[in-house]
């Protein structure tokens, strides 16, 4: 059996791995796969997920959030360093679980592993600029403290660079839209497909337990909104006029909006107060715009967005952010052809009658 490893931390990251293993990674085609999940299944972000395990035919090792709050993680390491893993697929290129485990990979293995960097919102496509050097720094005195903390063998000078595939241990980038790729660091990039047929929807919709009659009591003519983790409250501000106005310009449509799990609360009390429908972060947005019909499909920069759903129109707010000069660390283009951008709730209500 070959043996494949994934590193996952989201339920975003769920969606595409169960994808992949159905469609290909899977014991029918010669695979042995194992799974990191990062977070326990008590934890924010998973313990809402009631998911169908043992569809995956996969081992789960479950660890904590904070790696420094990890226990055993050398024992860990060291158990996943001999088990000649032919890939290892990770999406979060520098959390510190994952900067460890490819450069102890890859230094062990050379060329008889691929380290892959699947994708995770929309990272693929765009330059950070030289104002996130700060949290660069931040980010690599984490990783620092977390191999001193767990006494890990790691004898490799590191700087942390938020631009895509920056991590020398990777060898291949995968992504829907390889040719929209910023691919500074001349990695392989190869075109992988998710959720790419209806028997393959169908097999994720059940590992998540989805049931769309069950989630959504209207799905037609209906606005769609999933927000980001914005960090600031500027921005959140931002996000929350433009949805205001957006009621004001389209009252008749309901609003049904999908929250990111770290959505601060004090969002979700104003999000009441505009939403038809408030969802929760417990599926992928994906499985919603899935079912969806003739239905507008809003985002700020999400990733989600770059499922097409051919019925629904599709647009991002991401302008009026960088419009309002609030969005400066990153240089983002759209990757595709379907999502429309808009600087205001107006500009959105033109291209609808255009």
């Amino acid at each position: 059996m070959k043996k494949i490893l994934f590193l996952v931390t989201t339920e975003y990251h769920y969606l595409v791995a169960s994808s992949l293993i159905f469609e290909t990674y899977n014991p029918e085609n010669g695979f042995d796969v194992t799974i990191i999940q990062v977070g326990k299944f008590n934890s924010v972000r998973f313990k809402d997920l009631n998911l169908n395990l043992e569809m995956l035919n996969a081992e789960i090792i479950e660890l904590e959030e904070d790696i420094l709050k990890q226990q055993n993680f050398k024992e860990i390491l060291n158990d996943l360093l001999n088990r000649d893993f032919l890939y290892f697929i990770s999406f979060l290129e520098h959390i510190a679980y994952n900067v460890i485990i490819s450069k102890r990979l890859k230094s062990k293995y050379k060329d008889k592993i691929t380290i892959v960097l699947a994708p995770d919102g929309m990272k693929p496509y765009y330059y950070f600029t030289k104002k996130a050097i700060p949290s660069r720094a931040q980010n690599t005195i984490s990783i620092y403290k977390s191999v001193i903390k767990h006494r890990i063998y790691f004898p490799y000078l590191f700087f942390t660079s938020w631009n895509y595939g920056h991590l020398d241990a990777i060898d291949e980038l995968w992504d829907r839209l390889p040719n929209k790729v910023v691919n500074q660091y001349g990695k392989v990039v190869k075109k992988i497909n998710f959720l790419s047929d209806s028997n393959t929807v169908s097999k994720v919709s059940k590992f998540f337990k989805f049931d769309i009659n069950q989630e959504l009591e209207f799905k037609d003519d209906v606005i769609f909104y999933t927000n980001n983790i914005l960090f600031k409250q500027k921005l959140y501000d931002l996000e929350f006029k433009l949805l205001s106005d957006l009621k004001l310009e389209l009252p008749d449509k309901k609003l049904i909006i999908k929250f990111h799990p770290m959505t601060p609360p004090n969002q979700l009390e104003n999000f009441k107060h505009l939403a038809d429908l408030l969802i929760a972060p417990k599926y992928p947005a994906e499985l919603y715009i899935a079912n969806l019909e003739n239905s507008i499909v809003l985002g700020c920069w999400s990733t989600s967005l770059l499922l097409f759903n051919e019925t629904c129109k599709y647009f991002w707010f991401r302008k009026a952010f960088q419009e309002n000069g609030i969005m400066i660390e990153i240089d983002l283009t759209n990757p595709t052809d379907h999502i429309k951008e808009v600087s205001s709730a107006s500009e959105l209500a033109k291209e609808l009658i255009s």
